[in-house]
């Protein structure tokens, strides 16, 4: 993915380690459309919040290639496209397999999540305000954003663990 992604949703789905690789990539896709069907494949979901939490992972750790696991990290599956009807539609999807779902997962249990964002409070409001992403945040925004993207992020943490506790590869993608 280029860049840090306004976003509107991000989504996650577990799926069983083999899926990624025996699935072609709009069986996924259809997989996705479901997600809420089938409590067997867990699923989560972040709001706007995403790119923050993408810049707080990989600020933090640039060098460590984990910090981009979570988020718009894998093997990009199927790419964004032109609708006809709302212009770009976050359609990329991408696949992380078991051993990517670990590897972020001790990434994300190791890191000190809350502290990280605590520390990058400055770097996210002019993120915010230089994509224009405030009305995502209602009027008071500046207040508790900070405290919104490390709960988001230990979340996601969670989410990992027991995605790399059951062996699962996790699918995901931005809807824009």
């Amino acid at each position: 993915m280029k860049g840090h992604p306004v976003g509107v949703e991000y989504n996650w789905q577990r799926v069983p380690g083999d899926w990624p690789e025996s699935k072609s990539p709009q069986e996924l896709w259809d997989l996705f459309r479901a997600r809420d069907l089938d409590e067997s494949r867990p699923s989560h979901s972040v709001q706007a919040e995403c790119s923050l939490m993408h810049l707080v992972l990989t600020t933090a750790a640039p060098d460590d290639p984990a910090s981009s696991l979570p988020l718009f990290g894998g093997t990009l599956l199927r790419e964004g496209a032109e609708d006809p009807m709302f212009g770009f539609v976050g359609v990329e999807l991408f696949s992380l397999d078991p051993a990517q779902v670990q590897q972020a997962a001790e990434f994300l249990t190791q890191a000190p999540l809350g502290q990280w964002a605590l520390d990058r409070r400055e770097q996210i409001r002019r993120h915010v305000v230089e994509r224009n992403m405030a009305p995502f945040f209602g009027d008071d925004w500046d207040l508790g954003l900070v405290g919104t993207v490390a709960e988001e992020l230990v979340g996601l943490r969670a989410y990992f663990e027991a995605a790399a506790e059951a062996g699962h590869a996790v699918i995901s993608y931005l809807d824009a």
